[in-house]
């Protein structure tokens, strides 16, 4: 019996029309994946699209085949119709406003329930999923194209314990540290010219050094830092994943950051933490969703006393949350049966409409404290304390002595009385 692996490889083979996909809220290693399947596609001599109905980090710019990627599946837009009769057609334009297509059935009579308007099918023969908790997670993409999904073979490549399996062939490997440490030990057979091996490697190490946090995170493998070291070797540019990953910070970032920081509140007893951007911080910083990318990581890892932390941004259309965690005893299936939303590694997104961040604010901290509570063996309803996270300002304790005759130059004069306070 073949191996996943093989399996894999032979759909690819017999393909000619490729899609490739991730989650409509992409995590850089999922869109890092995808990047890397053009390039082996490409060597392949094999079509490829790439397809993200969401937004890919800017953070990422820097890799090849970054503007390749599109929102929408090409032609999703097109409609067929479909007929149960064999019929004639005659397409007339009778005015600006509208088209008119008459239809005359070649045997008996064309009813208008036999007539059925759908989404034009797309033309691929293979598809492949990187990276995505669950079919529904691709967005509209796929709700859009709902056919094409039960017709054609889907190929899932994932390391996320939380994710659904699914798919003809399912690379599900929760034991690995990301999808790009699976795609490279996909093609390691691959002939490749020196340029793609170099593109490559720095697009696959991209994935696994995001998906790891620069290999600080638990889901740090030793066969993640194999995979890594081989990269390297392969002509990886680390310099400059780490520049662009890492370093380099958009002045609209660096000012969410201080919007979050001056507000970052823990309770310690409940191991909480969290933080509020409303309409008005985006507005301020005229930043987007989009410019607040890791930043919820990014504070869990350096607030002294949590194991929860959450973010909660309020844009003018609606509230999104972000809920991580750095405690693998945290089920995240089990704070999505408390609170919803969609599983990413290490914690939970949920998008809420017509609800305020204040409101989702006290909602989410009760439920929060009370799952907290549970697992913590703490006291029912226990208060949730915030402590704010501030700098503590120090101010200069002025001197209690003045010169009584201005001194010689050179000869120093002791003050009468030492200018230390008592204590």
């Amino acid at each position: 019996m073949k191996t996943p692996n093989q399996q894999v490889l032979n759909f690819i083979e017999r393909a000619n029309n490729i899609l490739c996909l991730t989650q409509e809220k992409p995590t850089k290693d999922g869109a890092a994946g995808l990047l890397a399947f053009q390039v082996l596609l490409d060597s392949l001599k094999k079509k490829s699209t790439l397809v993200c109905h969401g937004s890919l980090s800017e953070k990422l710019r820097f890799l090849p085949g970054y503007t390749f990627v599109t929102t929408e599946i090409p032609g999703s837009n097109e409609l067929s119709i479909r007929i149960k009769n064999i019929v004639n057609t005659d397409i007339s334009t009778k005015s600006t406003d509208f088209t008119e297509i008459t239809l005359k059935p070649q045997n008996g009579k064309l009813d208008p329930k036999d007539i059925e308007i759908v989404p034009k099918m797309a033309d691929f023969d293979l598809i492949v999923v990187i990276d995505s908790p669950d079919l529904e997670s691709l967005g509209s993409v796929f709700t859009d194209q709902a056919e094409l999904f039960s017709q054609v073979p889907i190929i899932q490549i994932s390391a996320d314990p939380s994710h659904d399996v699914f798919g003809r062939v399912s690379l599900y490997e929760p034991e690995k540290s990301s999808a790009c440490e699976i795609i490279a030990n996909l093609f390691t057979n691959l002939t490749l010219t020196p340029e793609q091996k170099e593109t490559l490697s720095t697009i696959l190490l991209t994935g696994i050094v995001s998906a790891t946090g620069s290999f600080l995170q638990k889901n740090t493998t030793p066969s993640a830092l194999e995979s890594a070291s081989k990269l390297q070797q392969d002509g990886a540019r680390q310099s400059d994943i780490i520049e662009n990953l890492f370093k380099k910070k958009s002045l609209k970032t660096l000012k969410l950051w201080g919007k979050i920081l001056s507000q970052l509140e823990v309770d310690p007893v409940h191991k909480i933490a969290w933080s509020v951007l409303t309409k008005n911080d985006f507005n301020t910083t005229k930043a987007t969703i989009y410019d607040i990318d890791d930043v919820t990581d990014n504070l869990l890892r350096f607030t002294y006393g949590s194991e929860i932390c959450t973010l909660i941004c309020e844009t003018n259309e609606n509230t999104f949350v972000q809920i991580r965690t750095n405690n693998p005893g945290i089920n995240m299936l089990d704070l999505q049966k408390e609170f919803g939303g969609s599983t990413v590694k290490d914690g939970l997104d949920m998008t809420l409409n017509n609800q305020s961040a204040s409101v989702v604010k006290e909602k989410l901290l009760s439920l929060l404290a009370q799952f907290q509570e549970t697992r913590l063996n703490l006291t029912p309803d226990t208060p949730v304390v915030a402590q704010t996270i501030t700098m503590k300002k120090e101010t200069a304790t002025p001197l209690d002595f003045k010169m009584t005759s201005k001194p010689k130059a050179g000869t120093p004069t002791a003050p009468k009385e030492i200018p230390f306070r008592k204590v």
